[in-house]
């Protein structure tokens, strides 16, 4: 090859590489809908997380869970100080203390990421729930 041919295939190549590249990103690694589901899968985390602080303040309170969110503050301060998961990460609300709802005998409870927050799933999904555990739909 001679040199004329090298520097317009590096040339080719580079141009390839830089002008391509964002648009393979996003097509190839980021398909659509990951941020979606990166958000769904974050919100599910963040109802496991809640969930653990639950049942710790039912251990604790023989077999009793919190009367209101209020209640379940420390639980979740002590779980993760520096961020205490009270915020769905696709709608950046407090939907988990508003989705909150505890039996009158306060034996179960419900955890509800609460509004529409995640496309294709319904509105109030996911959830927890003492008697049916984590739900996506």
């Amino acid at each position: 090859m001679s040199g004329k041919k090298v520097i317009l295939l590096v040339i080719g190549s580079t141009l390839l590489i830089v002008l391509g590249g964002p648009y393979l990103v996003g097509e190839v690694i980021l398909r659509p809908g990951a941020r979606e589901r990166g958000h769904l899968l974050a919100c599910q985390t963040a109802l496991i997380r809640l969930q653990r602080c639950l049942e710790t303040y039912a251990r604790e309170h023989e077999g009793h869970f919190p009367p209101d969110w209020e209640a379940l503050q420390p639980y979740i301060q002590a779980l993760d100080p520096e961020h205490p998961r009270q915020l769905c990460p696709a709608a950046g609300t407090p939907t988990y203390r508003r989705g909150y709802q505890v039996s009158p005998d306060q034996r179960s409870c419900t955890v509800v990421c609460r509004g529409q927050n995640h496309p294709g799933v319904p509105a109030d999904f996911p959830r927890w729930s003492t008697r049916e555990g984590l739900q996506e739909r």
